[in-house]
């Protein structure tokens, strides 16, 4: 029996000393990458605030289709690829995203505030069988604010870039908040 309770401290000996050996705040892999550059603006570290001319110096990212795309006057930035070859006329859909553009302002102003999305999506279906669908992602979620912000974004790369189907992730600042497609 002794040697029983002698092994059993023992072992609760090694994994408590184990336990306190690993560092309580060791930051997580994803912390450690390389940040991203704003593809509107390489001189600028996504999530953080874009304040200069946005159409300056575009470039791609590096062996990928996508974007990083940053929002003018915020943290919030969106990564954005095509999900079609196929090319779209601009006019639709840059009226479309006036529209929703339209739609969010709206709600922020009869909601008074800056608030989630109400269970915690938002669709909008217009003309020319064009719909935007944005969902949230995780805890943080998508605040009204936020998607005015990512859909000016996704418009602002249709500008300056092919115009058709998308499909985006949407950060605010270092939190990745929820992701969209616009078809």
């Amino acid at each position: 029996m002794r040697v029983f309770h002698l092994l059993l401290t023992v072992i609760s000996f090694h994994v408590v000393a184990l336990g306190l050996g690993i560092p309580v705040n060791t930051p997580s892999r994803l912390s450690k990458r390389i940040p991203a550059y704003c593809s509107n603006a390489p001189g600028t570290i996504a999530g953080t605030t874009l304040n200069d001319d946005p159409s300056v110096g575009l470039r791609r990212r590096k062996s990928t289709n996508t974007k990083v795309w940053c929002a003018q006057g915020s943290e919030t930035y969106i990564i954005i690829a095509l999900t079609s070859n196929l090319q779209r006329l601009p006019l639709p859909i840059i009226s479309f995203l006036d529209s929703v553009s339209a739609d969010i302002a709206s709600r922020i102003l009869q909601a008074g505030n800056n608030g989630a999305l109400p269970n915690s999506q938002y669709r909008c279906l217009g003309l020319n069988r064009h719909a935007l669908y944005v969902y949230d992602e995780n805890e943080f979620g998508v605040t009204w604010e936020v998607l005015g912000q990512a859909i000016w974004a996704v418009k602002d790369y249709m500008l300056h870039n092919q115009v058709g189907p998308v499909e985006f992730t949407i950060s605010d600042g270092v939190r990745h908040v929820g992701w969209g497609f616009l078809e």
